[in-house]
């Protein structure tokens, strides 16, 4: 995803880019996607994130291939500027 600063803070995404499974592989190995899924889970049931629910969309007309997005609300307390 390009994303651009439009000034004031305020950034603007260019358009979307997909991954196969080599690139997320080479971006992020199974312990670091464990550690992230595990904390996640914990600050879910501590109150710390508040969960949405989840939308999938097909992105081809097989069906072989997903987009799903779920809205979150990180609450301050996480936030770490």
């Amino acid at each position: 995803m390009l994303i651009t600063d439009v000034g004031s803070g305020v950034r603007k995404m260019n358009h979307m880019v997909f991954l196969n499974e080599k690139d997320v592989c080479s971006l992020l190995t199974p312990a670091d996607a464990i550690a992230a899924a595990e904390e996640t889970f914990l600050h879910i049931g501590l109150g710390d994130i508040t969960v949405g629910d989840m939308a999938l969309m097909y992105v081809d007309e097989a069906k072989m291939n997903n987009f799903h997005s779920m809205p979150a609300i990180l609450h301050l307390s996480l936030i770490h500027i």
